[in-house]
């Protein structure tokens, strides 16, 4: 029996989109939605998300707060990318120097939902490449191919 190539998961803390969440599941990935800070550091550990899509102001603390505190307290791994939601004026700040837990990317909260699902896309299938063993690259490419 082949093996299935389970849908990417997206860890999405946003107080605002429930839209988003639910053009994301249409595009065929697996969206656990929470509304704060606190309660994405609580389910990344056992959710194991492949993504994590923060807002840059949530109600009990900021996006990049959050990014610190995930790979700093909660342990998350480097290779999980984080893409940090905003506006303009709400990147990084200047003096912000902790490499290890920059986001991947910052995004204007207005992306068109194309090109935000072609960036998860990208860098769900990075890190899955990066940790597959060849049998399962093989079959993510005849998956490919076929769609």
């Amino acid at each position: 029996m082949p093996t299935q190539i389970s849908p990417p998961v997206i860890l999405m803390a946003t107080d605002r989109d429930r839209d988003l969440a639910q053009a994301l599941e249409d595009r065929g990935f697996a969206v656990i939605r929470v509304s704060t800070g606190k309660m994405a550091l609580a389910l990344a550990r056992g959710a194991r998300p492949d993504v994590l899509l923060l807002e840059q102001q949530l109600p009990d603390m900021t996006g990049l707060e959050t990014c610190t505190m995930l790979r700093h307290d909660v342990g998350l791994s480097p290779e999980v990318p984080v893409l940090l939601l905003g506006t303009a004026g709400e990147g990084l700040p200047d003096e912000f120097s902790d490499a290890q837990a920059v986001p991947q990317e910052v995004l204007e909260r207005d992306t068109p939902l194309d090109e935000l699902a072609r960036r998860i896309e990208s860098h769900v299938r990075t890190r899955r490449m990066a940790s597959a063993d060849p049998t399962s690259i093989a079959l993510w490419c005849s998956v490919v191919a076929r769609s």
